[in-house]
């Protein structure tokens, strides 16, 4: 996938993004150490994502579900999924269709 912020591009292969999280009309991806803005919405880029790996867990985050590393019980019937080095909560309307997707 390539992707472009204001500063410079990257072409990196989807694999490699553990987590896109939306901020205001601009994305933030987070990838191999590096999180840039990318100037597209979190809708334009999850519409280019197979949703084999990624997975819609809130309306301003989408997660890679390879990188999952814990996946928890959280407030209110949500779930907090851990990935490496971040923290992201599933929505309750999410968390049920996370549950059947991940056999939980």
């Amino acid at each position: 996938m390539l992707l472009r912020s204001v500063e410079r591009s990257w072409f990196i292969p989807l694999a490699s993004i553990i987590l896109l999280q939306s901020e205001g009309n601009y994305t933030r991806v987070h990838f191999d150490g590096a999180s840039p803005f990318i100037l597209r919405s979190l809708n334009a880029l999850e519409s280019r994502l197979p949703v084999s790996h990624f997975f819609r867990a809130s309306r301003t985050q989408i997660i890679n579900t390879r990188f999952i590393q814990h996946v928890e019980e959280y407030f209110a019937g949500t779930m907090l999924v851990t990935l490496p080095g971040h923290k992201v909560e599933v929505s309750r309307r999410r968390g049920t269709w996370f549950k059947k997707m991940t056999s939980l």
